[in-house]
């Protein structure tokens, strides 16, 4: 965590291993992170800054976005070809879309 107004580390907040990607909630209030390494998302409750949550994807995810109302985060997996559907209010998989 970075104080914006010093730019100074001021807390770290563990995850899983190869953090690549990041995306904000602002609805839940919570910041999604993807671990490249460890092939799962950690979901961070931004008010207490601690990992509530890890969701388990298919190989190498890369990159994170959520859709506009906030409720699906759609992870692309680099190492399996395909893009992971997550419901972030029951915090599981729901689909997974094959790009080739």
């Amino acid at each position: 965590m970075i104080d914006t107004l010093t730019f100074k580390n001021v807390k770290h907040i563990r995850v899983g291993e190869g953090p690549t990607g990041i995306a904000a909630n602002p609805k839940k209030n919570e910041i999604y992170v993807v671990n490249t390494d460890s092939n799962n998302l950690s979901v961070i409750d931004a008010e207490r800054n601690a990992v509530v949550a890890t969701i388990g994807l298919h190989r190498s995810p890369y990159f994170v976005d959520l859709t506009p109302d906030s409720k699906r985060a759609y992870i692309a997996n680099a190492g399996s070809g395909n893009v992971s559907v997550v419901d972030v209010e029951a915090r599981k998989t729901v689909g997974i879309i094959p790009v080739g």
